[in-house]
């Protein structure tokens, strides 16, 4: 029964970041299309809740998370971090379809990641929203690899400017980046408040159980 309750709980958790996430949305193709997907993760990439969203985005998660973990490290993680990152070769997509990460640490240690993807319409390529016949990649806009936007819950705002100088349609794609945010801030609320509901060692044994089900 415990696992269970917790097992719906992440997607509930999922759905509710979703719902954070199109609403507080800038761009139509988020808020209407629902071009985004969102998830939570425990500390090794392994999805925990996936709310609906674009089928392409379903399952693709999960490696940007591992990616994020080789390359930063995880013991570099900090509560109050997000990471944005859009690199075709780490995210499988192109660049105008965004990720925002955060971890969630409980204490000192990372317990899991809460992880937004969502369509920005203008990264600053050679014609204006996304270019279908460019021929290289560098035609096709702004190209990010993981790069810390927010420290201890505070964003860089020199990471805000680039992105911003870099599209045409700045206001649209910032607001975009704080609304991926805050459903990130919204999956670590919920992630922890389960910890803090049941322990950390019955969600981590209940993960377990649930991976067991499903192989």
């Amino acid at each position: 029964m415990t696992t269970e309750i917790i097992r719906n709980a992440f997607l509930a958790a999922a759905e509710e970041m979703r719902a954070v996430l199109t609403r507080s949305a800038f761009s139509p193709v988020i808020y209407e299309m629902k071009d985004c997907s969102v998830g939570l993760f425990n500390e090794r990439g392994e999805l925990l809740g996936q709310a609906p969203g674009l089928p392409f985005f379903l399952g693709a998660l999960s490696e940007i998370v591992q990616a994020l973990i080789e390359i930063v490290g995880l013991d570099n993680f900090r509560a109050g971090d997000a990471y944005i990152l859009n690199d075709p070769y780490l995210t499988g997509s192109h660049l105008n379809d965004v990720d925002i990460v955060s971890p969630v640490v409980q204490g000192e240690e990372v317990i899991g990641f809460a992880v937004t993807r969502a369509h920005w319409e203008d990264l600053g390529g050679k014609t204006a929203t996304y270019s279908v016949d460019s021929t290289e990649i560098y035609q096709e806009g702004l190209r990010l690899g993981p790069t810390k936007l927010a420290e201890r819950w505070a964003l860089c705002p020199d990471i805000v400017d680039i992105l911003r100088r870099n599209s045409r349609m700045g206001v649209q794609i910032v607001g975009d980046m704080h609304a991926q945010i805050a459903a990130c801030r919204k999956g670590e609320q919920s992630y922890l408040g389960l910890v803090e509901r049941f322990g950390l060692e019955t969600i981590r044994a209940a993960m377990t159980e649930v991976f067991a089900i499903t192989e």
